[in-house]
């Protein structure tokens, strides 16, 4: 598996935010990309935000 980790120290995301149910582009991009690849997208907010994106690996 690959795990792939984005985090800041900044004030988060809003609580009410669904990833999978976003308006923002950015987050649509990501989804789209992270599904096409079979993989799982988490968000933890905790003092900032962290994306976690697990997928396999290709031989």
């Amino acid at each position: 598996m690959v795990t792939i980790i984005v985090a800041d120290n900044g004030v988060g995301m809003p609580a009410n935010i669904n990833i999978r149910e976003t308006n923002t582009l950015g987050l649509q991009l990501v989804t789209s990309l992270v599904e096409q690849i079979d993989g799982e997208l988490k968000m933890e907010n905790n003092k900032g935000t962290i994306f976690t994106i697990t997928f396999k690996q290709i031989q």
